[in-house]
This record gives structure tokens, C-alpha cells and sequence, in this order.
């Protein structure tokens, strides 16, 4: 119950960063670019101290505690997505990548992979469908390959980071169905 706890306390500080869709909106994609490079840069810096001196330890899971953080990734991809991709793109991959991932990290306590798999890929389409942030058709089809690449753990004996690679296939899953595969629709 106590792993449940942390994990909901984690993904609480997970779901601030549904804080991207108003602030795209507010300061556009250029702005949003130099915001978002801006806040990883001094990330990346409490990301030393708390490497170093151990601060902020509880917040991370074990395997964090002397190596980069998962929110370091996730940073990452954001700012990869965001310079790369058009807005409606972006809000695919932050949705799967928060809603989606962030539930299905909570359900993996509580049931099995598979189960949160599911949960990723349901609470990623009904987020996306009732804030009308994207194509539904392309939305599923890119949330159905993030919920594949989830389940990747390791390439070629490497670890895989999901916070990194689930936005990237998103978004760029999404660009792809909407905007080369099926341009008219």
C-alpha cells in the first residue's frame, strides 16, 4: 500500500505537466520551445544536486536514486515533439504520455502490465476525445503504437526509457497517419 502511495504522489507531480496544453495556447509553439528549454536546463541542474547530495530522494523510484530521473526524459521528448511536430500532434503525445502513462503507472501496482496497457491506451483516447485536442482516427492509431513501444523494455540489451520513447512514437505516429498517410481527411 505504501508503493501505491508514493506512486499516486509521483504521478500527481506527473499530471502538472497538463499544464503544457494551456500554456501552448497562451504563449504559442516559439514561446512554449524556450519555456520548456529554459525549465529542463535548471532541471537538469537540481537534477546534479539531487544526484550528488541525494535531494529530493523520496520523490524517486528506486533505480532514480543515482541515475537521471524519468521527468529528464520526458522533458526531453516534450521538447523534441513541440519543435518538431504541428500543436494538434503534440497534445497526442503529452496526453499519452501523462493521462495514459501516468494511469497505467498507478494500475501497474494494482493489477498487471497488461491490464495498465490497456488503461493506457482507453485513458489517452477518452482524454484526448472529451478535450477535442486532435484527430480521433489518427489519435487511436497513434496512441495504439505508443501502447506498444510502452511495453518495450530494453533494445538491443539497452535500457528503454518509456518517458522518452512513448511521446516520440505518439506524436510522431500521429504526424504521420494525419498529415502524410491520410492528408485530406
Amino acid at each position: 500500500m505504501i508503493d501505491l502511495k508514493k506512486e499516486i504522489a509521483r504521478k500527481f507531480i506527473h499530471f502538472l505537466g497538463l499544464g503544457y496544453i494551456p500554456a501552448y495556447f497562451l504563449f504559442g509553439k516559439e514561446d512554449l520551445v524556450l519555456i520548456l528549454i529554459t525549465v529542463f536546463c535548471l532541471v537538469c541542474l537540481i537534477e546534479f544536486f539531487r544526484i550528488k547530495y541525494g535531494i529530493l530522494a523520496g520523490l524517486c523510484r528506486e533505480h532514480e536514486r543515482k541515475a537521471v530521473g524519468a521527468h529528464l526524459y520526458f522533458g526531453l521528448a516534450i521538447i523534441i515533439v513541440t519543435l518538431a511536430l504541428p500543436r494538434d500532434a503534440c497534445f497526442v503525445a503529452l496526453s499519452t504520455s501523462i493521462i495514459g502513462d501516468g494511469i497505467a503507472g498507478i494500475i501497474k501496482k494494482i493489477c498487471s502490465k497488461n491490464v495498465a496497457t490497456v488503461f493506457l491506451f482507453i485513458c489517452s483516447i477518452i482524454f484526448i476525445f472529451l478535450l477535442n485536442l486532435a484527430s480521433l482516427e489518427a489519435a487511436i492509431f497513434a496512441v495504439f503504437i505508443a501502447s506498444i513501444v510502452e511495453r518495450i523494455e530494453k533494445i538491443w540489451g539497452f535500457y528503454v526509457n518509456d518517458n522518452l520513447t512513448v511521446p516520440i512514437a505518439a506524436g510522431f505516429t500521429y504526424y504521420l497517419v494525419k498529415y502524410i498517410f491520410f492528408p485530406y481527411q
